[in-house]
């Protein structure tokens, strides 16, 4: 920060003293003053070519700086965005986000979901039916490559891991896991109120592996991966 001072200090260093004269002296009596005026009037040049400003008889001269001063990243007048996947509703998954704004143009993202479901007759030869868990926490990171955290386009990646248990009936149950990440684009528009709309959509890449039992046998599955796309339509409300 270039902090501007005042002058008195160096105007009153090279002040110059008049003396008065009567209006009858002669014109070799004036030319004298003349150049002592010029000379003195020399002397605030001398000392502006310095740079530098005393402040006062003991403090040290200041100099200020001709270098650009680089712009302070500008801060979002609301820094939180919670948002609902009405996606996931038909799974039933119900899952939040949460971002928070580092800055203007930076934010992360906090995922977290949980719902459940059924199959029935999960398997045809029994006509068991089987109950499900589901359980999932994520992160993402957002750059707002074009405009800011309350509206702008987002270039990202996001880190996601889902847990599923299950058992049914016959003293059949089972458990999966996966981890899925990716790279997406998205888009997210905030409202005057706050009402807000966030999008991403891009690819994942998803590894996952599963195991079921029915008291007396245990199937397990290799670890199977696979691309697959990535997209997110949230809506909420930022504060």
């Amino acid at each position: 920060m270039i902090r501007f001072l005042s002058l008195p200090a160096l105007l009153i260093s090279v002040l110059p003293l008049y003396a008065q004269s009567d209006e009858t002296e002669t014109n070799a009596n004036i030319e004298p003053i003349v150049e002592e005026e010029v000379s003195l009037s020399e002397a605030p040049q001398a000392e502006e070519d310095q740079e530098t400003i005393p402040s006062d008889n003991n403090a040290e001269p200041v100099v200020i700086s001709q270098e650009p001063i680089s712009p302070i990243m500008e801060q979002p007048l609301r820094k939180l965005s919670i948002t609902l996947s009405p996606l996931h509703v038909v799974i039933p998954l119900l899952e939040v986000t949460g971002e928070y704004a580092l800055n203007a143009k930076n934010g992360i993202g906090l995922m977290l979901g949980y719902g459940q479901a059924t199959e029935d007759d999960f398997d045809q030869n029994s006509g068991a039916n089987l109950s499900f868990n589901i359980y999932e926490a994520g992160l993402s990171y957002r750059n707002y490559i074009i405009g800011d955290f309350e509206h702008g386009m987002q270039l990202g990646a996001e880190l996601n891991y889902i847990h599923i248990d299950g058992d049914g009936d016959f003293n059949i149950s089972g458990t999966a896991a996966g981890l899925s990440a990716g790279p997406f684009l998205g888009y997210k528009i905030v409202t005057d109120i706050g009402f807000t709309f966030d999008s991403q959509l891009g690819a994942q890449y998803i590894v996952g592996a599963a195991e079921a039992t029915d008291g007396n046998t245990v199937a397990t599955t290799d670890p199977q991966s696979e691309w697959s796309p990535l997209l997110n339509l949230n809506i909420g409300w930022t504060f």
